[in-house]
This record gives structure tokens, sequence and C-alpha cells, in this order.
């Protein structure tokens, strides 16, 4: 019995977006693509994920900062 990864992509551009979420679709992963930090810290407070890949320039914040937010909210 296997299971599905599953990567939350925090990307603007669609078509980066789009482009990384068909690389891990082809390796077996499901993704979630969220364009802002606002929605990504959203969907973290009601699902888990196995992974993150999360651009720099976002809107609102940047990349980095959203990952010391994510990291001061776990556990």
């Amino acid at each position: 019995m296997s299971f599905k990864r599953r990567i939350l992509i925090v990307e603007d551009s669609e078509t980066q977006a789009l482009a990384l979420a068909f690389i891990l679709e082809k390796e077996g992963m499901e993704s979630v693509i969220v364009p802002d930090s606002d929605k990504a810290l959203k969907l973290l407070m009601t699902e888990s994920f196995d992974g993150a890949i999360i651009d720099f320039h976002l809107p609102y914040t940047k990349g980095d900062e959203l990952c010391r937010r994510i990291r001061q909210n776990v556990g």
C-alpha cells in the first residue's frame, strides 16, 4: 500500500506553479498550489503536507519570511 506525498507549492506565477506541479505529479506526488503567503498559512492550519516549494518573490511577503512564520507556528 503506497500513498502519494503531498507537496504545497507557493508560487504567484501560474506558469511556474503548473510546471512544478507537472514535474511532481510525474514522480507520483500530489501538489496543491496557492499564489501567496496568506493563503498558504490558512491552508497549513487545516491540512498537512510532506513538503513545500516556496517562491522567494511572493505578493505581500518574501518566501524566507513565510518559512519563518511557518516554523514559528509548528509544534
